[in-house]
């Protein structure tokens, strides 16, 4: 514990012996530091805040009819990307920074000044602050006002022009889907029609065969009808004599038919197709019966018109002529319409099982014409619903678009507009010049040190035999008159004088900062012309060297 008292007593006598070095070190290393510090140029920041209104009275009314967008999602990407590259070199044409930047590593180091330079922050989600800082206040303020112009027409203008490419592609979608419905329903169409006997619904073939099958049946059973009819007219008319008298060579009834009663059995035959087809109320069917009851009446009246005339011309009748039987008459003619009904419904049924059996030939096609009739019209319906859903995103899109020209969705106040800084904001000079203080002090007892071992002395006794190795007999002490005495004060307050002088330049160059500044000295200003290299040198290596990167 001795040994280290003694050595540090010995390296205080030693740097104090050697005080004119450390205080001489000292003073050039604050002079030097100090009109450093002084020079530094002053920096500005300018700062503006952005307030994003994302509230709308339109967003809840639209709400499913317009495409609502993402508008916080699309502000924070904007503020993450206002400062790419495009942007820097639209905020350098915009404050005409590019004209002092004539080559390519002069423009990319404007680039990169103004990207280390800015600063960009989100204060509570929709509000923005914007900050730059500069040697030219009035440049800091012209930086930060480009930046919010570029962050409020960037979205604006980003988002009009996405809606933009979304309406042209959505229209040359609908022009490509319309040409493809076209084509669908031109094929589906052709295939009906190639296939209508065949295709399955109530038109189709099932529904056919079902209505072949359904009117075979009824014709069946009006054949049958109509000649079980036959039948009992025949044996009516068997029973039935053709002369009232006996004699059944001569008579009405016994001629041929009458082109009245051949018209009858026509117009009965022509009834009978047409209630096949259609209703009794069908018109043709109503005036055919018309024309039947008419023909009809005026063959009754010929009959009647031919039995007078033969009573008229034999007063009374014989038994060689007789008078024909108006019942036989009648049965012969319904017996004529009935084999004509027979014939018709002979000739339908015909028809009918030809209609069938060819629908019974076209059965091994019906699968396949089903399958792809469903697929041709699956195939259109995906087509239609996707035609219609584009559709409606056109129309939302265009309500979407009418909206932000007619009420922006996003509005963006500046709250705080940048302005030119009346102050500097840096740097901290009186950090400087507290740390060059410290730093020329400890420069100037680093030199005494180093100065210990270049010329070695002898403090004591003991160091000089310890140095020696041999041993010390005595020692001769200087008597102290007032000579030395006054000798020893007057180094002692040279020393104290010249420290005392070194704070009160640190104290005065202290109190000029706060009052006025030093970068305001015309002596400083003077100093300022340095050489940009070196400047930039000092500024970039030597003092983060000196002081930790401060």
């Amino acid at each position: 514990m001795n040994d280290i008292y003694a050595q540090f007593i010995f390296y205080c006598n030693a740097v104090w012996q050697r005080r004119w070095y450390a205080l001489s070190t000292a003073w050039v290393v604050c002079i030097a530091g100090w009109f450093y510090v002084a020079t530094i140029p002053d920096v500005f920041v300018s700062s503006g805040r952005l307030y994003v209104d994302t509230a709308s009275m339109l967003r809840p009314l639209l709400q499913g009819l317009a495409v609502d967008t993402n508008i916080r999602s699309e502000i924070q990407i904007m503020q993450q990307t206002l400062l790419s590259r495009p942007n820097l070199q639209k905020v350098a044409r915009m404050t005409d920074l590019d004209i002092t930047a004539t080559t390519p590593d002069q423009m990319e180091r404007l680039l990169t000044r103004l990207n280390d330079k800015t600063s960009v922050q989100s204060n509570g989600g929709n509000l923005f602050k914007v900050s730059f800082e500069d040697g030219d206040p009035v440049r800091a303020r012209n930086v930060v006002d480009a930046l919010l112009t570029i962050f409020v027409e960037g979205n604006l203008g980003q988002s009009r022009n996405d809606m933009d490419e979304a309406q042209r592609f959505i229209n040359d979608q609908i022009k490509d889907y319309e040409r493809q419905l076209e084509q669908a329903e031109q094929r589906l169409a052709n295939f009906k029609q190639q296939n209508f006997d065949i295709l399955p619904g109530a038109a189709g073939y099932h529904g056919r065969v079902e209505r072949a099958e359904g009117a075979l049946i009824a014709a069946e059973n009006a054949l049958n009808n109509a000649v079980t009819q036959e039948a009992v007219i025949k044996r009516e008319l068997s029973s039935v004599p053709e002369l009232i008298g006996g004699v059944t060579n001569i008579g009405i009834g016994s001629g041929p038919p009458s082109d009245t009663t051949l018209r009858i059995i026509e117009i009965e035959a022509q009834v009978q197709e047409l209630l096949t087809r259609y209703t009794e109320k069908h018109p043709d069917v109503v005036i055919a019966q018309r024309r039947l009851k008419a023909l009809e009446a005026k063959n009754e009246r010929e009959l009647e018109a031919a039995l007078q005339n033969e009573l008229s011309a034999g007063e009374e009748p014989t038994a060689e002529t007789g008078v024909p039987n108006p019942l036989y008459a009648q049965l012969q003619l319904r017996l004529i319409e009935q084999q004509s009904i027979i014939q018709i419904n002979q000739r339908r049924v015909d028809q009918i099982q030809g209609q069938i059996a060819e629908l019974e030939r076209l059965r091994s096609n019906v699968p396949a014409v089903e399958a792809e009739l469903k697929k041709l019209n699956r195939d259109y319906g995906i087509i239609k619903e996707n035609y219609d859903e584009l559709l409606k995103r056109r129309e939302s899109a265009r309500i979407s678009q009418e909206r932000e020209v007619s009420a922006e969705p996003v509005q963006f106040r500046v709250v705080d507009p940048p302005e030119i800084p009346a102050l500097p904001d840096g740097p901290n000079r009186g950090l400087f010049l507290t740390m060059v203080l410290f730093v020329g002090l400890g420069a100037g007892v680093g030199v005494a040190w180093v100065m210990i071992f270049i010329q070695d002395t002898f403090h004591d006794a003991t160091n000089l035999g310890s140095a020696f190795a041999m041993p010390v007999l005595g020692t001769v002490t200087a008597v102290q008159d007032l000579t030395r005495r006054g000798w020893g004060l007057s180094k002692l307050a040279g020393t104290a004088v010249v420290l005392i002088a070194m704070v009160g330049a640190y104290g005065s160059l202290m109190r000029i900062e706060q009052q006025v500044g030093l970068s305001n000295l015309d002596i400083v200003q003077q100093g300022a012309g340095i050489p940009a290299a070196v400047s930039d040198t000092i500024s970039n290596k030597i003092v983060p060297l000196i002081f930790g990167g401060s």
